[in-house]
């Protein structure tokens, strides 16, 4: 009991007495008067806090009608005529314009039927008839220097090779040609008659100093140009075009039979 009782009056000794209440100091004659010049406090007043300013209420927008325009009985308004858009004149054809400067020709085509002009063909005299390639000029090159050639005669096409085993003249076809053309989609008697063609093009342009081209096997020949491109290809391959093999034809006294005898050997 006795350590209780010392305890309660530890405690009661430790309190601190209450506090007095305090008084605001007298502002000196300075203080005051800068305070009064503000014109916001008066001596004695506190302010509670922040006062913020309320914004201005906005003025309702009154809706705008449009000026009446008075329209004087006596004299009506006047209409203001709006000008035409030029419009930009069509281009006319030549045939538009001769038929309005010349009407009178206009009927008389119209009563005449107009003249179809036929399609545009790649037949040249002398080169319809493959069967008769026995008769052209042989200007090709021996075909055993194909044995020897660095490079072999070969060819690529985009469809199926053609079977020509059972075709004419099939066995004059060196193994390489005879691969060729079937690659080609060419018979035989096709291709031998398009290759001396291609060959008399070729001694032709040498004698006239001129450059032998694809364009200008083309014109020679009478099968696509495609495929006439890749047989120059495959021509200029093996050497066939180089000019040791026609100089022999140059001054024209040597010329080549027509018989098929140098195909045959």
């Amino acid at each position: 009991m006795s350590e209780l009782e010392d305890l309660q009056q530890l405690r009661h000794d430790s309190q601190l007495p209450p506090p007095n209440k305090s008084h605001a100091l007298p502002r000196d004659p300075t203080s005051s008067r800068q305070i009064a010049s503000l014109g916001k406090f008066t001596a004695g007043y506190k302010p509670a806090g922040i006062v913020k300013a309320k914004p201005a209420p906005k003025a309702s927008a009154s809706p705008k009608t449009a000026p009446k325009i008075k329209v004087s009985q006596e004299t009506p308004p006047k209409a203001t005529a709006t000008a035409p858009r030029k419009r930009t004149p069509r281009a006319q054809t030549a045939e538009e314009f001769h038929d309005r400067a010349f009407p009178q020709q206009q009927q008389h085509q119209h009563q005449q039927p107009k003249h179809k002009r036929a399609a545009p063909t790649k037949k040249v005299e002398g080169k319809d008839d493959d069967s008769t390639w026995r008769e052209l000029p042989d200007y090709c090159p021996p075909i055993e220097t194909l044995n020897d050639a660095a490079k072999p005669l070969k060819v690529q096409w985009k469809s199926n090779p053609l079977d020509i085993h059972d075709e004419p003249d099939r066995e004059l076809l060196h193994p390489a040609e005879y691969d060729a053309a079937s690659e080609l989609r060419l018979r035989p008697q096709q291709y031998l008659a398009n290759k001396r063609r291609m060959f008399m093009a070729r001694v032709k342009y040498m004698r006239e100093r001129k450059n032998f081209t694809k364009t200008a096997a083309q014109n020679a020949t009478n099968i696509d140009v495609n495929k006439t491109s890749r047989l120059w290809e495959a021509f200029d391959r093996v050497g066939w075009f180089e000019d040791s093999f026609f100089r022999q034809f140059m001054d024209g006294t040597d010329e080549p039979s027509a018989s098929p005898d140098r195909m045959e050997e």
